[in-house]
């Protein structure tokens, strides 16, 4: 059985160089495949080859599995990984049948169209704006804003 992975605040208390189901705080997050690679990975069993897709703007990356891959290939219409460079998809947590447990997982949707606007203007509007990468649950900025709220709570406790 997995165990539980300890949060504070919402966000893992020790967060890893992939994005975990607890990443996405409960949220679709949209995001834009920077490149697919291949990458040698330590798994309990040793090191394994795994693929790994980085995203636009993020630093960790999401392990790939073949659920994950099938529905990456389904979203985006075309089957090569190789091509999957500027492709938007949107990821999800939910809960799956893993390791003889119901365990929190990521899974992958075709990119969530945006509501329609109400007035042609807004139309114009929302098709010039850029995506809103940077604001998106896993980037560098709620870690660090992690990384203040634990120092601020260990000082009011008197533990600094």
């Amino acid at each position: 059985m997995t165990e539980p992975r300890p949060t504070f605040g919402g966000q893992l208390m020790f967060p890893t160089e992939f994005i975990a189901c607890e990443d996405l705080c409960g949220k679709d997050v949209t995001v834009t495949i920077e490149a697919v690679r291949s990458e040698q990975l330590r798994t309990t069993e040793g090191t394994e080859q795994k693929y790994t897709i980085r995203f636009v703007g993020k630093t960790k990356r999401l392990v790939l599995n073949k659920t994950n891959a099938k529905l990456i290939a389904t979203a985006t219409g075309i089957a090569a990984a190789d091509k999957w460079k500027g492709q938007r998809i949107t990821l999800y947590g939910t809960q799956c049948a893993a390791f003889g447990a119901t365990v929190p997982c990521i899974r992958v949707r075709e990119r969530t169209a945006a509501a329609p606007a109400k007035t042609p203007q807004q139309a114009a509007t929302a098709a010039q704006a850029p995506p809103a990468e940077h604001d998106q649950p896993f980037d560098d900025s709620d870690a660090a804003a992690f990384e203040k709220a634990q120092a601020e709570a260990r000082e009011a406790d008197g533990q600094a």
